[in-house]
């Protein structure tokens, strides 16, 4: 649930507050994929391009759906793009 709240600031434009949420719940569930990359996903919205790429490739290692593999793929593209600039 903690990710859908964070993910509700994220579209409010409230990226600061998502990524404590995001925060909060790897802390509650450090070995999720789900909660991995949405941490992620966070940072990349708030412009933390290294601990982006961390833990999008961290749970990349961890995640058995491919659609989910997917979507962090493509966000993890973005942020090495982004490095790169």
């Amino acid at each position: 649930e903690l990710n859908s709240v964070g993910y509700l600031l994220l579209t409010q434009g409230k990226k600061e507050e998502a990524s404590k949420i995001f925060q909060i719940n790897y802390y509650l569930f450090p070995e999720s994929a789900k909660v991995i990359s949405s941490l992620g996903e966070g940072y990349y919205e708030n412009n933390d391009i290294k601990r982006a790429i961390y833990f999008l490739e961290r749970s990349l290692k961890l995640n058995k759906d491919p659609e989910a593999i997917e979507g962090i793929l493509s966000i993890l593209y973005k942020a090495k793009e982004k490095e790169k600039s």
